[in-house]
């Protein structure tokens, strides 16, 4: 998957990942929780935080994507460890994951 995409494009592939949410979120040093949305965002790392901070404040993804007047888009999921911290992968980044996790699980 190439990034960044139009909105439209961003929804198809948003909605296609669906299955993923409640799915466990980790990392190869730490759990992150279970993703609790697979979501549009801005693509720009930038405003890829910002969408982050809002979502924070508001916890509301639709609400957090609202402030942005942006063509380019892409997909995130989001997540909460124990501690209730939210964490953000990009959708690409998780699939390169888990890609390379279960190479990893065959070779061994």
């Amino acid at each position: 998957m190439t990034t960044p995409y139009t909105y439209s494009k961003a929804l198809d592939i948003c909605l296609e990942y669906q299955y993923l949410v409640d799915c466990a979120l980790s990392s190869e040093y730490r759990d992150l929780g279970r993703i609790e949305h697979v979501a549009i965002s801005p693509a720009s790392e930038k405003e890829k935080n910002e969408f982050i901070e809002y979502f924070k404040a508001f916890n509301d993804v639709e609400k957090a994507l609202s402030f942005f007047d942006t063509k380019e888009y892409d997909v995130v999921l989001i997540s909460r460890n124990k501690q209730m911290q939210v964490s953000v992968r990009d959708l690409s980044a998780h699939i390169a994951y888990q890609k390379d996790n279960r190479t990893q699980i065959i070779l061994d």
